[in-house]
């Protein structure tokens, strides 16, 4: 994870996450920075943190990717609550369930997002949000173990809209370069599910 990714998340998303909710993050590879944010935010403990990561490999292992970033061992102290996922578009958890369901870096690993991300509003409580990051082309292709989508903010509006997320709010920034050389440009959507 680049840390223009980090500022991006905490430029438009972390300021939605408060004390006392039931927050869902979906890998793969739990992505460090976003927790510490959301701990720094509202504290360790003052939360419900669920998390999955897609291909169930990398959950069972702790491993040290190329950015620096360790995936977690399910049932950890700090990885409490892991959701099973049978397949790549199901979850193994309630409807109406989480408050937030965020994924970082991660639906551009994902076969089908039109499919998942209906699975994901499935879970998310009405009045709640998805966030979801994108890398731009900008990015070079990673497996992970397959790669493949970049999605613009008005694919993001496209999809959310599909699945009929509201209040669809959707970014992209064109970054300054980082040490890798490379020009960083992600988006950033957010919708609300809404309320019943």
């Amino acid at each position: 994870m680049h840390k223009n990714a980090e500022e991006l998340f905490n430029k438009y998303a972390i300021a939605l996450f408060e004390s006392g909710q039931d927050v869902f993050e979906i890998g793969p590879e739990r992505q460090v920075y976003t927790k510490r944010n959301i701990d720094n935010r509202i504290g360790v403990g003052n939360y419900n943190y669920y998390y999955t990561d897609l291909f169930r490999e990398q959950a069972e292992r702790i491993v040290n990717d190329h950015w620096g970033i360790r995936s977690t061992e399910i049932d950890t102290a700090d990885m409490p609550h892991f959701i099973s996922m049978p397949d790549e578009n199901t979850f193994e958890c309630d409807d109406n369930k989480f408050d937030i369901v965020y994924a970082t870096n991660v639906i551009e690993h994902v076969r089908m997002p039109w499919v998942w991300l209906k699975e994901i509003v499935r879970v998310t409580k009405p009045g709640g949000y998805v966030i979801m990051q994108c890398p731009g082309i900008t990015t070079p292709y990673h497996e992970d173990p397959i790669d493949c989508w970049r999605i613009w903010p008005e694919g993001f509006n496209s999809l959310f809209q599909y699945v009929g997320l509201e209040d669809i709010r959707g970014t992209w920034e064109h970054v300054v370069p980082e040490p890798d050389g490379y020009k960083h440009i992600d988006t950033i959507a957010i919708g609300v599910k809404p309320s019943k």
